[in-house]
């Protein structure tokens, strides 16, 4: 019997409030955001999560001692809003190195939400911290060989 590592696990009666985060270091026409909002967007309702709010960050790669403003707003809404959940389109969303993907994704549950991605391996498998260093090996791989201009 396989195991959908990307299932949520089934909603309870009312729907989990949720907050969605997008980031793009250059995004000249929009489509980079767009994209990922849509994405996002259909995460939620496909596993039964509310939007409750959105928080984009725009215009600078994330590193080790950035703290993007969207970010920091979320992490407040995350306590203040009592959010569940936070959906972003890919772990490089965050970060595109492990310690500064661990640095949000502890920051996150530590307020007591789970991190859900569209394009990876989402909560409560067990295994979640060594696919996530595996994830992250392989962004800050592709971010080092990628060409200039390519779009997430």
């Amino acid at each position: 019997m396989s195991t959908n590592v990307n299932a949520v696990p089934e909603s309870p009666k009312s729907p989990v409030r949720a907050v969605l985060y997008f980031r793009a270091a250059k995004d000249p026409d929009g489509r980079s955001i767009a994209r990922q909002e849509e994405a996002c967007r259909r995460f939620a309702r496909e596993h039964g999560l509310e939007p409750f709010a959105e928080f984009t960050d725009l215009g600078r790669s994330v590193g080790l001692d950035y703290r993007p403003p969207g970010f920091q707003r979320m992490l407040e809404s995350l306590v203040e809003d009592a959010i569940a959940a936070v959906v972003v389109y890919d772990d490089s969303r965050l970060s595109r190195n492990l310690i500064g993907f661990q640095r949000f994704r502890d920051a996150v549950c530590e307020r007591g939400a789970r991190l859900y991605t569209v394009t990876g391996p989402n909560p409560d498998k067990g295994h979640d911290d060594l696919v996530a260093e595996m994830r992250e090996s392989i962004v800050r791989y592709l971010s080092r060989h990628s060409v200039e201009g390519t779009e997430r």
